[in-house]
């Protein structure tokens, strides 16, 4: 009999639990930039790229740590990449560089989020770690060098984006790839706003910690602004609100 009622309560205690959890999915954009350095004889040089607007998709849950804060992961399907429009002069040489750069990741966002009842609906404010893993990507560049008096010379190309690692001393020559470390590591901030029939807009942005680059003398990072249309499921909070703040 008592172990009878010892699974009874831990029954009821579990299901207690799991209907404190809300859970979600959203789509959204993700304007995005990579920030790179390169160093050679002491000298550093900053890219001269732009951002890129990509697409993401995810899902969410909403784990009540307090009354008033939640841990809110996410598993997302999010583009990263930037845009090429450099138009410099070098030694009377006019030199034109365009192109962009596409990356694809399956990201997953850790943030603890501070919720701020308005009436009915309610205020989001978080913060957290963000660890994504390169899937797959491609580029492609044209560069156009005109010398005054003479026909403009053109030179174009394109590949794909490996997520390996690999150096540049490692890769064969003419390897048109471009190789990098799969792991992203970043730290993000979000801000937001859920309606009380479980609808919400959440804006955020990611700055990238870690080097994507694996040459010494080179560095890549990925920062991004995002913004998400999502929807949390299950009933409506509207007359439970202040009980369960954590939503």
């Amino acid at each position: 009999m008592k172990k009878i009622i010892l699974i009874a309560a831990m029954k009821a205690l579990s299901a207690g639990a799991t209907a404190q959890i809300n859970f979600g999915a959203h789509v959204g954009g993700n304007l995005a930039n990579i920030k790179g350095e390169q160093k050679e004889s002491g000298t550093t040089t900053k890219g001269l790229t732009k951002p890129k607007l990509g697409f993401l998709v995810g899902v969410v849950a909403a784990i009540p740590v307090t009354d008033a804060i939640s841990f809110r992961p996410e598993f997302n399907f999010i583009q990263k990449g930037y845009n090429l429009d450099v138009n410099r002069s070098q030694s009377g040489v006019s030199i034109v560089s365009t192109g962009d750069g596409t990356f694809n990741y399956i990201e997953l966002p850790l943030n603890f989020v501070y919720r701020l009842p308005s009436g009915d609906n309610t205020f989001l404010f978080g913060i957290g770690p963000t660890l994504g893993y390169g899937l797959s990507g491609k580029y492609k560049y044209t560069i156009t060098s005109t010398i005054p008096g003479f026909p403009a010379q053109t030179q174009s190309g394109d590949g794909h984006v490996k997520f390996d690692g690999k150096k540049s001393s490692d890769v064969p020559v003419g390897d048109p790839d471009q190789h990098v470390k799969a792991l992203d590591i970043g730290a993000g901030i979000l801000g937001g706003y859920k309606l009380s029939n479980g609808l919400y807009f959440q804006a955020g942005f990611t700055l990238g910690l870690n080097d994507l680059d694996s040459n010494p003398n080179s560095s890549l990072k990925n920062n991004g602004a995002s913004i998400k249309l999502g929807y949390m499921f299950g009933k409506k909070q509207t007359d439970n609100l202040k009980k369960n703040r954590h939503y």
